[in-house]
């Protein structure tokens, strides 16, 4: 039986002499692994399935314990993404989370649109990388079951106020008149502006989700805060993020 499938190769590796395996992040089945026959030989035109950051139409056997790759239609390659090293290792970590998500069937279409314009506007240079970073973090997390509430004090429902304290471990935010109930645990102040970014990452259509901006200051408190609540709800040890924080410290 054969499928179709749209999809993103997010990882490849060798298999015995000639062959490759690539993991797919596909529209309609989350993440699988299929194998692409000769992918390792060049004069192969399998060769050039095996290509990381490459969006394809897949034309799949499916075996009895395997995906087989038979046919791929290219549909977007993010080759300026290769050609710079913070881009790269920036797209891997994204890769990595979408990996660490667990995508079910009915999720993977959204978080794959969500990886995709990512890409497009990190390959572009259309977007800061850090603010696509942060909003890929939280946005992806919301996405596959770790969405915060932030819709107001999960105490008095106060919509906002001047500063509001983020408990991002709970995920959950309070105002100050009801932070005595929760004085024991470790809270994040956030002003408005950042709140609404929060808010506006979270919960906007994907179509308006890049098209805000902030200030240098704003945007540096809005970027930690989204690592932060990945790192706690999703864990921590991404390889390609301690990578791209080494090469920061060099910039």
């Amino acid at each position: 039986m054969n499928i179709t499938v749209k999809g993103l190769v997010i990882q490849e590796y060798d298999l015995k002499e000639k062959d490759k395996i690539v993991r797919i992040f596909t529209d309609t089945k989350g993440i699988i692994s299929a194998i692409v026959r000769r992918g390792k030989n060049l004069k192969s035109r399998n060769s050039s399935i095996v290509q990381l950051f490459a969006y394809y139409k897949f034309n799949l056997y499916v075996g009895k314990n395997s995906y087989i790759v038979e046919e791929a239609e290219i549909l977007e390659l993010f080759w300026t993404i290769r050609q710079n090293l913070d881009n790269l290792a920036l797209s891997q970590y994204f890769c990595q989370l979408c990996t660490a998500f667990h995508p079910s069937e009915e999720r993977s279409s959204e978080l794959l649109r969500l990886l995709l314009n990512t890409l497009y506007l990190l390959s572009k240079n259309k977007k800061s990388p850090a603010i696509l970073k942060a909003i890929f973090e939280l946005r992806g997390c919301s996405l596959c079951g770790y969405m915060p509430d932030l819709t107001g004090c999960t105490r008095c429902k106060k919509y906002e106020n001047e500063k509001m304290i983020f408990f991002i471990e709970h995920g959950i935010m309070v105002c100050p008149e009801c932070l005595k109930s929760y004085e024991k645990q470790n809270g994040q102040v956030v002003s408005i502006s950042i709140l609404k970014a929060l808010r506006h990452t979270i919960y906007s259509e994907i179509d308006k989700l890049f098209s805000f901006d902030m200030s240098e200051n704003t945007e540096k408190i809005f970027c930690d805060i989204c690592e932060k609540y990945i790192l706690s709800h999703i864990g921590s040890g991404f390889k390609a993020l301690d990578f791209y924080k080494s090469i920061q410290k060099f910039i």
